[in-house]
């Protein structure tokens, strides 16, 4: 269950959303449970960050909605839109409200009063698949990132991106900015994105996927 088949998994995605400052809840290795981090800052900085990504998703909307692109590349971007709609939709918890938390301790509690009973808990096929999907996406995400500069670095207005929402984009046509104001531009866009990407899918995945295949096992369980 959570502590067997995926602690691994999510200890990585809180590290590394930890260091992005992109969620309020951390892993305490002493307690083997969620914990909301008691610094404020880290609560302000996250509801700022909801807020940028609020914005974003107004001006690539309204980038769509308005803009003279082709066809093509509206496309382009809507797929990212609906990525972005979805994690809002899953990250938005502006009131910090720690139930996300609290409902993964309660699977992991339960799970250690039955180990600590001697029951044995066998791994369920859907238990191996969502592991190594888990996994899998672990990796995905940050390629998801690296594929992000790669299109900046060779096509700069394409949508959504913030080159097709700058001034540099007109018409198609890319006039390049000096070097440090390009650097700015691209490290906001990927700095942007890993907030958006793990934030929202440690809500998606660990919290609601992962859960719910947790709820299933622990219904075999109780079924014997």
């Amino acid at each position: 269950m959570w502590l067997k088949s995926f602690k691994s998994p999510l200890v990585h995605h809180l590290k590394i959303c930890k260091f992005l400052r992109c969620t309020i809840f951390e892993w305490d290795p002493a307690s083997e449970q969620l914990v909301v981090a008691k610094r404020k800052y880290y609560i302000h900085f996250r509801k700022f960050l909801l807020f940028t990504h609020v914005l974003y998703v107004v001006a690539i909307s309204l980038k769509l909605i308005l803009g003279k692109d082709p066809i093509a590349a509206k496309c382009q971007g809507i797929v990212f839109l609906v990525m972005l709609f979805g994690c809002l939709a899953t990250r938005w918890n502006f009131s910090v409200i720690s139930d996300p938390c609290q409902s993964m301790n309660y699977f992991i509690t339960w799970e250690k009063s039955i180990r600590k009973n001697g029951a044995m808990i066998p791994v369920s096929i859907p238990e191996k698949i969502t592991t190594l999907f888990l996994n899998t996406f672990e990796v995905s995400l940050l390629l998801l990132h690296v594929l992000i500069v790669v299109i900046q670095l060779n096509y700069p207005c394409a949508v959504p991106f913030f080159g097709s929402l700058s001034p540099y984009c007109q018409n198609g046509v890319w006039t390049a900015p000096c070097w440090p104001v390009r650097v700015f531009m691209l490290a906001g866009e990927v700095w942007l994105w890993l907030q958006i990407g793990y934030d929202g899918t440690f809500y998606a995945f660990y919290v609601f996927y992962a859960a719910v295949v947790c709820m299933l096992g622990y219904v075999r369980i109780v079924e014997r």
